[in-house]
């Protein structure tokens, strides 16, 4: 483990060093998949629905227990708007808060690759920027070990999908 000194960053894995994580076969749990490899995964995507949100901090709870950097990912409640115009800021405070309970690094994802789920007014682009942008700055209050960040799909940014990935970020 680094020291405070040496770190660059909160949860820095340190230097000339990285985050392994990998894809796991939903048949195998990961601690039999860290078995087969020798070695513990330094991080791991996690998927959870709106309706579970307890179950996203206690996952982020097993991960850090695991030594494990939590890369976290949960569908919204509503439409995009609707969470970036506060609606659901109760929905929101309560994962926030749980985070922030771990005291611990990690990435929290609203609705990752959502470029398929576009849909009407409120299921855009736009609306799914401001939506993270309005998440990253409550839990940069909230939950300051917590960092928001945007989950896109790679075919985004390529020329053939004919999509505009600056209507994204």
């Amino acid at each position: 483990p680094l020291t405070l000194a040496r770190r660059r960053f909160d949860g820095d894995p340190g230097a000339n060093r990285i985050y392994y994580g990998a894809v796991i076969d939903t048949n195998t749990t990961v601690r039999a998949f860290e078995r087969q490899m020798g070695h513990r995964l330094g991080c791991r995507r996690n998927y959870h629905s709106a309706h579970a949100p307890e179950a996203l901090v206690k996952r982020a709870r097993e991960e850090v227990a695991a030594r494990r950097f939590p890369v976290l990912s949960i569908t919204p409640p509503g439409d995009w708007r609707s969470v970036a115009n506060g609606s659901h800021n109760g929905w929101l405070d309560r994962i926030l808060d749980g985070l922030a309970a771990v005291d611990a690094p990690m990435t929290f994802t609203i609705h990752h690759e959502p470029e398929n789920n576009v849909n009407g007014d409120g299921n855009t682009p736009q609306w799914h920027k401001e939506m993270t942008e309005f998440v990253f700055d409550r839990a940069a209050v909230r939950a300051p070990r917590v960092y928001v960040n945007q989950i896109l799909m790679a075919y985004t940014f390529d020329p053939v999908s004919r999509r505009d990935p600056d209507a994204w970020v």
